[in-house]
Parts: C-alpha cells; structure tokens; sequence
C-alpha cells in the first residue's frame, strides 16, 4: 500500500475529511493529518479534545475486503 499524507494546520474532523475523499475514490492509503480539529469526536460521537500544539490527530483510508473480516471486527470500524 502506498500512503498519500495530506497535512492540514486545522480540519473539522480527519473523519469527515477522510470520509469525503474515500466517498469520491480516494485509494486505500490516504492518510489526513492535522494539528487541531475544531470538531474532532471519538468512538460513539463522543467529543475528541484536539487542541492545536498538544498532539497530531489523524484518519486513514482502508479498503479491506469486507470477506476476510467477521462480523465482531466490523463494529471496529468507524468509516
């Protein structure tokens, strides 16, 4: 897998970036970095506290054929 970074000083959410580029073809590998987010959540739309200097704060793109994962992993995934 080849990775394609994308670094923003601030998002909304590498979630919502991540899923906006994966909805329009974005290949597996996409990886969006950003210094703060201004909407981040967590698990459960639970707030994500990700102020900016105090971490980096990222997505992934995977594409994983959906065959070669069992039904507990899938509650795993957030995208």
């Amino acid at each position: 897998m080849r990775l394609d970074v994308r670094w923003f000083t601030s998002v909304s959410s590498t979630m919502d970036v991540a899923g906006e580029a994966a909805a329009a073809g974005a290949s597996e590998g996409l990886v969006i970095v950003a210094e703060e987010q201004t909407a981040g959540r967590g698990r459960r739309g639970r707030t994500w506290s990700s102020p900016p200097r105090a971490g980096l704060y990222l997505s992934v793109v995977l594409r994983p054929p959906l065959e070669a994962l069992s039904g507990p992993l899938l509650s795993l995934l957030t995208l």
